[in-house]
């Protein structure tokens, strides 16, 4: 019966209920029989992820969470790894680099919180230094202590969130359906909402403005410029397309440049490719530093 029944939640019972109905009834036809089977089949598809959600799960501190790994690391696979946890803290950064989303709390390696692709309209709603809790499965630690198949179950204050990460779209003007931003703008909307900067910015062709802090090659002998970020050593790269490339001998670090490229997104760093140069806006000469 419905209140005998194990299954989690009012809505799982009543199919209990159902199904023992139908078993009774499906037991005159073959034909009947074999539909009882799919509704069975159907019950337990929709019931089980109802069942693992109503896991009661260990509620902990992020930066606790790292602590307990980082002194015996032993202990606490012992004591979490393959279970359940809720884990509430103020939010370090929010990724999203080679096909995954995710969010850290309790500081720079802390809990990083693994999400799917479902989950990133909520992840574009957060914002740095928010606090939230995020219910998921802890996997170890690697750099720091990994969960995955989370979900944010307390976003914290959402107001704050919503106009923390709408903010840094409005730093980047738009002209012709242009899109036009300073790097050290560029940078900072990947550094407050990965996610909701490759919402906004990811695949699309833009101008951006900024300082030359680089000219150089990657390993792959790729040429580059790095453009002027949030600090000194964090920017924005732009790979030169080989039409532009012929410019390169002339720029100087310093100089004052416009690139057009498509963003890429941000791994370590964020990064536009097929970039070429843009004249205008008092960029008449390529190349030459300001003194």
């Amino acid at each position: 019966t419905a209140r005998n029944s194990p299954l989690p939640c009012n809505d799982c019972r009543d199919m209990t209920v159902f199904f023992t109905a139908d078993i009774k009834r499906g037991m005159k036809t073959k034909k009947h029989f074999l539909k009882t089977l799919k509704h069975v089949a159907l019950g337990f598809i929709f019931c089980l992820p109802l069942a693992a959600k109503s896991e009661d799960a260990i509620k902990v501190d992020a930066s606790n969470l790292y602590d307990e790994y980082k002194d015996n690391e032993v202990a606490a696979d012992a004591k979490y790894k393959g279970k359940v946890v809720e884990v509430s803290g103020e939010i370090d950064h929010i990724s999203s680099s080679f096909g995954k989303s995710s969010v850290t709390l309790g500081g720079m390696l802390g809990a990083t919180c693994y999400f799917s692709k479902s989950e990133e309209g909520v992840l574009a709603s957060l914002s740095k230094g928010q606090v939230i809790t995020v219910r998921g499965t802890v996997d170890g630690k690697l750099m720091g202590v990994n969960l995955k198949n989370c979900h944010v179950t307390s976003p914290g204050n959402t107001a704050q969130s919503q106009n923390a990460a709408s903010g840094s779209a409005t730093q980047a003007s738009s002209a012709n359906g242009r899109i036009e931003i300073t790097s050290e703008d560029l940078d900072n909307a990947y550094d407050g909402n990965a996610v909701k900067a490759d919402a906004t910015y990811k695949g699309k062709t833009i101008i951006v403005k900024g300082t030359v802090t680089k000219i150089a090659k990657d390993l792959f002998g790729k040429p580059y410029v790095e453009l002027h970020g949030r600090s000194d050593f964090l920017g924005v790269q732009c790979y030169v397309a080989s039409s532009a490339q012929s410019k390169l001998g002339d720029l100087a670090v310093g100089a004052e440049v416009r690139l057009k490229g498509r963003v890429k997104g941000k791994s370590m760093i964020v990064e536009l490719d097929s970039c070429e140069f843009v004249l205008g806006s008092g960029n008449t000469e390529i190349g030459r530093a300001h003194v």
